[in-house]
């Protein structure tokens, strides 16, 4: 799920569907997109939503307005997870090769794939913040910049084991680690690890969120934990509740977390 256009957008894997919740009211509305077979990954961004689906090979965009397909734009190679991010003016969409990953960068206009960059390692999470793309390489247990003006990677930062979840905001680029919990944060000007921050949240694949000046952070079975940018450190943790642990973003002044239900619950100040 993705936050934006003053709307939670979900992908309903079962119903190969979209979902908008409106933040003013909370009022649900399911969209049925035409062709969509096995959607995966949601991108908010550049005056779309966008959906993945490997099965079909392709990104769909979606006008967040009237919910018409505006375009579907084939990708061989798509990634089995559909790992994709926008900005600045391009779709950045994972391509899973039998030796190298690759990032491919789609004209969000025309859908025509401009350039195809090779990346170091396998990724897992891709964002685009502070004019530069950020790709997790959880293999290698790193983060990779890419400079759209060059369509190369600039610059790689050593972080903790196995690298996944990823977020921009306060300047920086946060990265939750699978392998250990720990979230650190990298400068996001020249891509220097500032930051190594132990939330005591168990080990596996979490969900990190940015919002309301602090830095939202889950795990599988876990509570939340709130980390404030300013000092760097834990505020505290929130235990218990409906879908703890699931996937997390913020908007609207909330965070939203995704299970078998969406719960959406006031952020503290």
């Amino acid at each position: 799920m993705e936050f934006g256009f003053g709307s939670l957008w979900i992908i309903q894997v079962c119903d190969s569907a979209l979902g908008r919740v409106e933040a003013n009211n909370n009022a649900i509305t399911e969209v049925r997109i035409e062709g969509l077979t096995t959607p995966q990954m949601i991108a908010v961004g550049e005056a779309a939503v966008w959906i993945s689906d490997h099965r079909r090979k392709a990104i769909f965009k979606i006008d967040p307005n009237t919910y018409s397909l505006i375009k579907m734009i084939r990708v061989p190679g798509l990634s089995p997870e559909g790992i994709m991010a926008v900005g600045e003016g391009s779709l950045w969409v994972l391509i899973a090769g039998p030796v190298v990953d690759a990032l491919a960068r789609v004209n969000v206009q025309s859908g025509r794939v401009e350039a195809t960059i090779p990346l170091p390692s396998e990724i897992s999470s891709v964002v685009v913040a502070n004019g530069s793309v950020w790709a997790t390489g959880y293999a290698r247990n790193e983060l990779y910049r890419i400079e759209p003006l060059t369509n190369t990677v600039t610059s790689i930062t050593k972080l903790h084991d196995i690298p996944r979840a990823l977020i921009p905001g306060e300047g920086s680029i946060w990265v939750l680690n699978e392998g250990d919990s720990s979230v650190q944060r990298i400068d996001a000007t020249n891509g220097q690890l500032v930051a190594t921050i132990r939330t005591g949240l168990r080990p596996g694949a979490g969900s990190i969120a940015i919002g309301g000046s602090y830095v939202w952070v889950s795990t599988p079975g876990s509570s939340i934990t709130q980390i404030d940018p300013k000092t760097n450190t834990l505020v505290r943790s929130f235990i218990g509740g409906p879908g703890m642990g699931g996937p997390l973003r913020y908007g609207a002044g909330s965070l939203w977390i995704a299970g078998g239900r969406i719960s959406r619950l006031q952020a503290p100040d």
